[in-house]
This record gives structure tokens, sequence and C-alpha cells, in this order.
């Protein structure tokens, strides 16, 4: 795959950086994530360097700012507002999210992946409360924000390319988010720390104390409530379990549930096709991992759709040709199975064994090297 270098390459050249005099709503909506697709499509993760991906990322975002501004006169307030929120913390998530990209899916030390000037992206970051009912906020206050908070105080401690494991690495984020955040973004980011945590948690009995001293000195009635409800679905919806049960249709209108697939291993990947870390593992990963189990058939590839617009995820389908078996469940993150299986962040990974109970509900994605293991370990079990 050709790495993107030159201006002249990039998917905002300078032939397009002038903005549209006129656009509708949906076409500012659309010009931005279609930017995206096209950046991830034609960008090699592995080779690209730090600064040259934050510095496309960053002319995407300030072309959609560009283009929404120029149109504010002709557009209604309310999604003006809130499209501008948008596209200003798209562009922070990006920014701070770079290392964390190009370590995941590109697979490179975090400390080879940080971006001229990186430690200080945090300088103007705002807690407001008021802007927390805007998902792209939301995501960036309780999560990427997060991450940057912890890379940063590893880095400190000479610690950047280490693997914490999870009980440290939660008591980390909570101690960083009692010091640096206030009000209703802590508690809401604890909260969300301690659902980020329950995905991997063998036993959630070893957060009980954190998670009694955040109840009692930091978490609102709500977020309490959501916590405790928290704790109990991902007690549900952990491994050796049953899985919920769900019936969704295929791209044909039949119905499919998971009892369909009984005696075999299952291996979901809950995406939406304007998830560009979605689509580079299915164009990355997934070919590969289907061709190593290609004369098997008991392996299943199910990809779940979130996407709100069936014509949208046809179209991603046929476009990056994804095989498998492929289902829609509209609603983004409160798409009835996404709520059913906690997805709250996507790509999602659960591998489902042949006894019909869930054998890793937080699986490793296509591109991992652990992953044809984990199913064949899958395959072995049970028999």
């Amino acid at each position: 795959m050709m790495l993107i270098m030159c201006a002249s390459a990039s998917i905002t050249s300078g032939q397009e950086k002038a903005a549209p005099a006129e656009a509708t709503e949906q076409e500012i909506v659309f010009q931005d994530t279609w930017k995206r697709q096209q950046l991830f499509k034609k960008t090699d993760l592995k080779i690209i360097p730090a600064n040259e991906l934050l510095k496309q990322l960053n002319e995407i975002s300030d072309y959609s700012i560009g283009l929404l501004k120029a149109n504010k006169q002709k557009l209604s307030p309310v999604f003006y507002e809130k499209q501008l929120i948008d596209f200003v913390y798209s562009k922070k998530n990006n920014a701070l999210g770079i290392p964390f990209m190009l370590h995941g899916l590109g697979k490179r030390k975090l400390s080879t992946v940080v971006p001229d000037g990186y430690w200080t992206f945090d300088k103007d970051v705002k807690m407001d409360e008021q802007l927390l009912s805007n998902k792209t906020y939301f995501s960036f206050i309780t999560r990427k924000y997060v991450d940057f908070l912890r890379l940063k105080a590893m880095a400190a401690q000479g610690k950047i390319d280490s693997i914490l494991p999870d009980e440290e690495r939660t008591n980390l984020q909570y101690e960083l988010i009692e010091n640096h955040f206030s009000g209703k973004n802590r508690s809401i980011a604890l909260r969300k720390t301690f659902e980020v945590a329950s995905y991997g948690a063998k036993d959630m009995q070893m957060y009980k104390p954190l998670l009694d001293k955040y109840l009692a000195k930091y978490a609102t009635a709500e977020d309490a409530r959501e916590t405790r409800l928290i704790f109990e679905k991902f007690t549900r919806v952990k491994t050796g379990k049953e899985p919920p049960f769900f019936t969704l249709k295929d791209q044909d209108g039949k119905d499919v549930t998971l009892k369909d697939f009984a005696g075999k291993v299952v291996y979901m990947d809950f995406w939406s096709s304007g998830c560009g870390p979605c689509r580079y593992e299915m164009k990355n990963g997934s070919p590969k991992l289907h061709a190593r189990f290609k004369d098997n058939k008991d392996v299943v590839f199910l990809y779940v759709s979130i996407d709100d617009r069936a014509d949208q995820w046809k179209k991603a389908i046929a476009d990056d040709k994804i095989e498998g078996i492929h289902l829609l469940s509209p609603g983004g993150f409160e798409s009835p199975v996404g709520q059913a299986f906690n997805i709250n962040s996507i790509p999602r990974y659960i591998i489902i064994g042949k006894d019909g109970k869930i054998f890793d509900q937080d699986a490793p994605r296509p591109t991992e090297d652990i992953t044809p293991d984990k199913l064949n370990e899958a395959l072995k079990a049970n028999i």
C-alpha cells in the first residue's frame, strides 16, 4: 500500500482546501466521513510518520469546520452548534488517539509514534458539563483524554511501552481522573473507567474497594445507579455465560440467531460503516483470518453492524468485499443487540464457543497474531 507523504497526495489537497460556497447539512457530514474513510483506505499505518498522520487528520477537520462555518447562515442553529462541537472534539480525539492507533493497528511501539508536541495537546481541555450531552465531547472526555493522561503518566516514569495489568491500569486511571477532573465530568469518567475494566475482568470483586470509594465520594445518583447496572450486566455477559438471545435480519431479509450456528465457533465482529478502525481491520485482517479457516466449516464469521442506515451498511460490505454473514442492528451504541452485549466502542469482537457459551467476551482483532490461536482454542474446547 502506498504511503501518503506529500501535500499533493493528501486527501485534502490544495485544490480541496477552499470550502464550497454552499452545502447542505447532509453534505457537510458526508464530506467529513468520506474524507476520513479515504484517508484510512490509502494510508499504511505500519509506516506513516505520526506527524504526517496528524497533519492529514487536522486538514480534514479544518476543512470540515471551514465548510460548516461557510454555510452557517443557511443551516439550522441547532445543527450548526452541535456539528461545530462534533468537529472540534473529533479533531482533538484524533490528535490524542494517534499513538494508540499506530500502536494498535500499525503494530508499532508507542514510544516511536508520539507526534511532536503531543504532551501539550491537553493544554486547552475544558471540563464543561454542558457539553456532556454531545457524544463526541463525551467520548473525548471519558476515553481519549483519560488514555492520554495515562500514557503521559507512564511516559514520565519511563514506562510508555509497558503493558499494565488490568487492575494496575484501572487504579492509575482512577487516580488520574480523581486529580484532573471535577464535578459531573469526574463522576462519568470514573463510571466509564469501571465499565472498561469490566470487559476483561475475570472477577469484578477485585474492584470492590475502589467502587465503594467512588460511590461514596464522587458518583452522582445517576452514575451510581448506572455503575451498579454495569457490574450486574457484565457479570451476565462474561466468558462461560450464555450470550444474550437476539434475532436480526441478514442482507436478504432472513432472520438469523446464534442458535443457527449451534455446534460451531462464532467470531462476532461489531462494527459500523463510518468506523475507520473497523474498516481497517476488515481490509487488513479479516481476509487473512478467513483464509486460515476457509476449509473449516465449524468456524463462522458473523458481522453485526450498528449502522443507522441499511444503504450505508450494504455499500460498505460491497466496497470492502467483506465475506461472512452480515446482520444489521440499527441505533449505534444504543442498538438493541449492542446494548445486550455491552458494546460501547467499536470495533469489538466476541467469540462464541461450540457449546453455545461465550468463549471470549473481549476477543483480539483480526490483525492480531493471537487471533487464529484463540479460534483454534475454541475449536478444541468441549470436544
